[in-house]
């Protein structure tokens, strides 16, 4: 059975689950209010937030399928089992929306780019939420520490706090400040501050190729790798015409 920190005890109440269906449905309302801003007569917004619903639930499965091989205590559970007790892994959710998404908008012939920055909101919204749903529920907890703040002490360190936190000042900033070229930044901020999160992680992190850093620091680490390249021959593209 997986061990759980949470803030509040809900017992058996699916707290995660209603935080995510939460978090979907305030994405999906963010992401109505955002493409409006998009002048495209060719397409209803129903059409592309059919395409997102369904891209949310390959992000929803891949995230969840990935942990059967991340952790390999699953591999000897049943396929129901595997799917009820596996858990999901953020950033192969993350992977699976993006690839579908990305796929759906080429083969339907949206403008990609202007599609894809007006989602990015909507994702750190969701994922804001889900995160919190983890508070709520959970998991993804920190190591045992005892800090003292305004004379509360906290027993263990609050990655779940802090990961919100990142992911709500990212919302804020897109909405308010940040239009354009959204998903260079949230894909080199947030695997960057997830990088060095993951060293206070409490649970079990799972296990890919290397052993001194988790799954999610090598994807964080190959994430910032890609963005940085292709910023880099952007710049030799634009250096060169």
């Amino acid at each position: 059975m997986t061990e759980l920190h949470p803030l509040i005890n809900f017992g058996k109440f699916p707290i995660f689950g209603i935080m995510v269906a939460i978090g979907f449905i305030s994405s999906v309302a963010l992401y109505i209010y955002n493409s409006k801003k998009i002048n495209d007569d060719r397409y209803k917004k129903e059409d592309l937030i059919i395409l997102l619903g369904i891209s949310f639930l390959i992000g929803l499965a891949t995230s969840n399928i990935s942990n059967w091989f991340l952790y390999p205590e699953y591999q000897a559970f049943t396929l129901i089992e595997k799917i009820k007790f596996s858990g999901y892994t953020f950033y192969f959710g993350l992977i699976g929306f993006f690839l579908s998404i990305f796929i759906f908008l080429k083969l339907f012939n949206f403008r990609n780019s202007e599609y894809l920055n007006e989602i990015v909101p909507s994702i750190t919204l969701f994922h804001a939420i889900g995160r919190t749903g983890c508070l709520l529920g959970g998991c993804c907890y920190g190591k045992i520490c005892e800090i003292t703040v305004f004379s509360l002490t906290i027993d263990r360190f609050p990655v779940r706090e802090i990961e919100i936190l990142v992911l709500i000042l990212l919302t804020i900033l897109f909405q308010i400040k940040i239009k354009k070229r959204r998903i260079y930044l949230y894909l080199t901020v947030y695997p960057l501050a997830r990088f060095f999160i993951e060293y206070m992680r409490g649970d079990n992190r799972g296990y890919l190729f290397i052993e001194f850093l988790s799954p999610s620091q090598i994807i964080s680490l190959i994430i910032i790798g890609i963005i940085l390249t292709i910023l880099f021959l952007e710049i030799l593209k634009n250096e060169f015409e």
